[in-house]
């Protein structure tokens, strides 16, 4: 009975030192898709430290940084480009392309800025 009682704890000894150890889940956003868990909320922030207060869609449904794109609508030539843009009279796509009248008036228009 003695030799049994031996064995059996021995095996249990094995057991506890075998047991599978957990890893903690990252709560930081990694990689190309990143912004996109922060949004989703699966993760806290990403890598660069932005959390979901601090995202926004873009017009084309890309999610951004909203610093960075206040930043951009707010920038001289943006908005140089729109006034150009509305004194020419287009509507739809227009390219700015240097040599163009559209470009020449839009780097007119931002010289009286």
């Amino acid at each position: 009975m003695k030799v049994v009682m031996k064995k059996a704890s021995k095996v249990m000894k094995v057991e506890k030192v075998m047991k599978k150890v957990t890893r903690k889940v990252s709560t930081i956003a990694t990689g190309k898709k990143a912004r996109v868990q922060v949004w989703r909320g699966k993760k806290v922030k990403t890598t660069g430290g932005l959390k979901k207060d601090q995202l926004v869609k873009s017009r084309k449904k890309k999610i951004v940084s909203k610093k960075r794109s206040e930043k951009g609508r707010e920038s001289k030539w943006s908005r140089a480009t729109q006034k150009a843009y509305k004194v020419k009279g287009y509507s739809g796509f227009k390219p700015i392309k240097k040599g163009t009248s559209f470009y020449e008036k839009a780097k007119e228009v931002m010289k009286d800025m």
